[in-house]
């Protein structure tokens, strides 16, 4: 018998799960992405560069706490007519509290909007955890020129929402197909379009360990529209008292 047909015949009376038992899940694949973007616990300071074609580049800076499964909390250090701005992400709500307004309530903002005029939406920057709103499946392979490692060979994790509430109808995750470090998100409004795309570069140690320092959003819907967001520091905490993310802290 020629090698190739026993192999065949091997693998035939194998159960999948042994012959691909090394390959993670999509879902697993999908929880191994937001591990790598952020830590569980963890506190940053972050810049957000915007270029929006006939408008002036503007640039926020921001530091955000974030603890898994309790929320976010961010607050507006640059520019100057923007400190003090304060957003509170909690139970999927979102809020946005302005201690220079004469109103002591937040407002509430919708997920799907754009973050202070960037690419990004509020969802994007307030809430990396993934495994909420979509589940995940393998969808493949391919290869893209990466800015940090030129034409790379990624797999293909197909992110779909599994809630009505979830921003995006599906997210395609391009994975380095060795490191499994995520370089790409594909973002696809619920009817199908694809209206946005993320690259994640510049890996380098934060919190202890490689993520990826820069996020490069591109829109397809603003022809030449696009914004970067920076990690200028990122330092993963034993813990964060829950009553940081509550609306007490927001409005203090």
């Amino acid at each position: 018998m020629k090698l190739k047909g026993l192999i065949v015949l091997i693998l035939g009376g194998l159960p999948l799960c042994g012959v691909f038992a090394q390959v993670p899940s999509g879902d697993e694949l999908l929880r191994m992405t937001e591990e790598t973007i952020n830590p569980s616990i963890y506190r940053s300071q972050m810049s957000i560069t915007t270029v929006k074609p006939g408008q002036k580049e503007s640039a926020l800076g921001m530091e955000v706490y974030y603890k898994e499964d309790t929320g976010t909390f961010m607050e507006m250090t640059a520019p100057a007519r923007s400190r003090g701005l304060r957003f509170l992400e909690k139970e999927t709500n979102l809020y946005m509290y302005n201690p220079k307004s004469n109103s002591r309530r937040p407002l509430r903002l919708s997920p799907e909007q754009s973050f202070q005029g960037t690419v990004f939406s509020n969802n994007d920057v307030s809430d990396p955890k993934y495994t909420d709103d979509y589940s995940a499946s393998l969808s493949g392979e391919d290869s893209f020129n990466h800015p940090d490692t030129g034409k790379t060979d990624c797999l293909i994790v197909l992110a779909e929402a599994k809630r009505k509430e979830a921003p995006y109808g599906k997210i395609r995750i391009w994975l380095h197909k060795d490191s499994l470090r995520p370089l790409r998100f594909d973002y696809y409004a619920k009817s199908g379009l694809l209206f946005k795309s993320m690259i994640l570069s510049d890996y380098k140690e934060l919190a202890g360990a490689l993520r990826p320092a820069v996020m490069h959003m591109e829109s397809f819907e603003i022809e030449g529209a696009w914004s970067e967001v920076i990690i200028d520091s990122m330092e993963a905490l034993p813990d964060i008292p829950d009553s940081r993310f509550s609306t007490a802290a927001l409005t203090r």
